[in-house]
């Protein structure tokens, strides 16, 4: 295997349609030519130079003394080119170690994907603060994580505003930051989240950007988070949240985030992520094709009869519509259609609090009251386990009912008057 990496000066140029060694104000651009088993890729630097006054040999800029009124000024720039070249060509060769040491092909691919990714290998609160804006940048992530990530980051920050990848595990980081945690008064349900979104960089660091560190979490135990003390709504507040719809004026912000609301319960449980996504190709007459944004890596598609309500919503998000646009329902923020809900459930007094994911738990506990089938459920939710489908789901009164009344079933039809006082049955005495 060969490799190399050299700063080199641009001499192609093409100068009133003839060949040319330098462009019109008589400099040439510098680039870093890379060499891999043959493969060769030039990188721009984003500067350029005198060909006579730049020494190859020496990755140099040098200055010209002719020019006297400008030597202080030609003296600094050429200073400042050469450190440009001189730390892009060292930052090529750091690649090239690292790649050795963790015994990994260096290859073209494997080179440019590690070469100036913009991302710290060293500490993690500059990785993740590199990484949080790259993934917003790219769509990988909504607003709304990317609002809650960064809050996270600067959870970290105020915790340490340098950690070093390499002796995170030695020092014990995770045991000190949940201890902090805990300091502040964050509860159980909090500080995991806290763990997980700093756990999600480790990952990215080491799968994406093959940054190696012993895992800091590998003998933590993270607190699971408490089951939250909400309950999935009653029937009855369906019935109060859908004729409350019907008398909204058309166009109001409350009508369209509860339309948005009851299309998702209505639908197939559809995370806030989703809903807001919603695009009219997606829907194929009477049936709705999408692939989930929490799992778009994995590429699989949830298709879902859609029922007559959901359909009728749809109508009249699409019959509403003030501008033209792909988008079938409001993309407010989650933020947002949680204060309109949270007022909506304050005028109606419902059973329980109202908010995005809600409709997510009421869709599959009241789908299961009427008497629908798990596995049924599990597909239209998107999970690959049913254990994760069975989380949503609440046990509501008139569950406890039908449980009471199948229990009766066991013993069949009773014989007497239900107030009738039964014999009582002795046991017979040992013989």
């Amino acid at each position: 295997m060969s490799y190399s990496a050299q700063i080199r000066i641009k001499t192609d140029y093409l100068l009133l349609g003839k060949p040319s060694p330098v462009r019109k104000d008589g400099t040439a651009a510098l680039y870093l030519q890379v060499l891999i088993d043959g493969s060769a890729k030039k990188i721009p630097l984003d500067i350029s130079w005198h060909p006579d006054l730049f020494d190859e040999a020496a990755c140099k800029c040098l200055h010209s003394p002719a020019a006297a009124l400008a030597l202080h000024r030609e003296e600094s720039q050429a200073e400042a080119n050469t450190l440009i070249c001189q730390q892009m060509k060292s930052d090529a060769y750091q690649v090239f170690t690292d790649l050795h040491l963790r015994r990994q092909p260096i290859t073209m691919e494997s080179f440019l994907k590690n070469f100036r990714s913009g991302f710290s290998k060293d500490c993690l609160v500059k990785y993740y603060t590199a990484k949080l804006e790259a993934r917003r940048a790219s769509h990988e992530i909504t607003e709304e994580s990317w609002k809650s990530q960064r809050s996270s980051l600067r959870k970290l920050m105020a915790f340490s505003a340098r950690q070093p990848f390499s002796t995170m595990a030695e020092r014990g980081f995770a045991k000190k930051y949940d201890t902090y945690l805990q300091r502040l008064g964050h509860a159980a349900t909090t500080r995991w989240g806290f763990h997980k979104d700093v756990k999600t960089y480790l990952n990215l660091a080491r799968k994406e950007d093959n940054i190696w560190f012993p895992d800091p979490y590998v003998n933590f135990v993270n607190s699971q988070p408490e089951k939250g003390n909400w309950e999935a709504l009653l029937k009855r507040d369906l019935q109060l949240l859908d004729a409350y719809y019907h008398v909204l004026e058309p166009g109001t912000s409350r009508r369209q985030v509860l339309r948005r609301w009851l299309f998702a319960l209505a639908s197939c449980g559809m995370r806030i992520s989703d809903q807001q996504r919603i695009q009219e190709d997606w829907r194929m007459f009477d049936v709705l094709s999408f692939i989930p944004f929490k799992n778009r890596k994995k590429g699989k598609k949830i298709m879902v009869k859609l029922s007559r309500r959901s359909q009728e919503l749809w109508d009249d998000a699409v019959r509403e519509k003030d501008s033209p646009s792909p988008y079938v329902f409001t993309r407010m923020s989650g933020q947002k259609a949680n204060a309109h809900l949270h007022a909506i459930e304050q005028e109606l007094e419902l059973s329980q609090p109202i908010h995005n994911h809600i409709a997510r738990h009421t869709f599959a506990t009241q789908y299961l009251d009427e008497g629908g089938r798990v596995d049924v459920l599990q597909k239209m939710m998107g999970h690959s386990n049913v254990g994760v489908t069975m989380k949503y789901v609440r046990t509501t009164p008139q569950a406890h009912e039908q449980a009471a009344q199948l229990v009766d079933n066991m013993f069949g039809p009773r014989s007497g008057p239900p107030d009738e006082e039964q014999p009582r049955r002795v046991r017979p005495a040992k013989w």
